[in-house]
């Protein structure tokens, strides 16, 4: 694995000028996406994906700021690129533990919602960022967030399971925001799992978003955060 201390925001910005991804990549993201949408929570079951070329299958489960834009690489997707990494993108807009956004005709599945598929796919990494506009209860969201940590650690006892806190361009971050991310941080922590903060220090700055969406800029500066943080 490449050295940590050669990953700066600058290198994974370049990424983002290759403009494509492997065909492998392509073909595992879009099965992720069709399955999450039109296959029955309870009664589906996924294939095993299996290594390719040594190349560990990565899931990554998230919200808005997760999913890629037309012409624009996601940072799950330039994470993949910088440490060889299959990518199944199973995120899903306006999502996180208490919310769901609408696949379809339906709610996306939350995050808990999301771990049976998860851990059908058996991979060997998994990255769970999200947490960015939950609006439920303190209490609510702590709960949510242990469940899908435990559940998930239970399902994958030998994967590598990255949590990954909200991120925030303000200065001072809402309060919610910051009882998301120590909700996130305990779950791990408590788990014997990496979490990434990205609230301290800060990652992103009122620059980093366009129209109110992550730029380049942003999506490479998260991607700089968590790629440096897997040993």
């Amino acid at each position: 694995m490449r050295s940590l201390a050669r990953l700066s925001v600058a290198r994974i910005l370049g990424l983002v000028g290759i403009g494509c991804l492997t065909v492998a990549t392509i073909a595992l993201s879009a099965f992720a996406v069709q399955s999450a949408h039109s296959a029955p929570r309870e009664t589906s079951s996924w294939p095993v994906l299996q290594a390719v070329n040594n190349q560990p299958v990565a899931v990554f489960l998230g919200g808005s700021e997760s999913v890629a834009t037309l012409g624009h690489a996601s940072w799950p997707t330039l994470v993949s690129q910088a440490r060889g990494w299959q990518q199944v993108n199973l995120s899903h807009s306006a999502t996180g533990y208490t919310v769901a956004g609408t696949c379809g005709s339906q709610p996306c599945p939350d995050f808990l919602e999301s771990v049976p598929q998860i851990v059908a796919l058996n991979p060997q990494i998994v990255v769970v960022a999200g947490g960015w506009a939950e609006t439920a209860d303190k209490t609510d969201v702590s709960v949510q967030v242990a469940q899908t940590f435990q559940t998930l650690h239970q399902g994958l006892p030998h994967a590598t399971i990255i949590a990954v806190g909200p991120a925030s361009a303000d200065a001072q971050p809402s309060e919610e925001l910051q009882n998301t991310d120590a909700a996130v941080k305990t779950a791990a922590t408590s788990l014997g799992l990496t979490y990434v903060s990205l609230l301290d220090p800060p990652t992103l700055n009122q620059s980093m978003f366009t129209d109110g969406k992550l730029s380049d800029s942003g999506q490479a500066a998260i991607a700089a955060r968590i790629a440096a943080a897997v040993k």
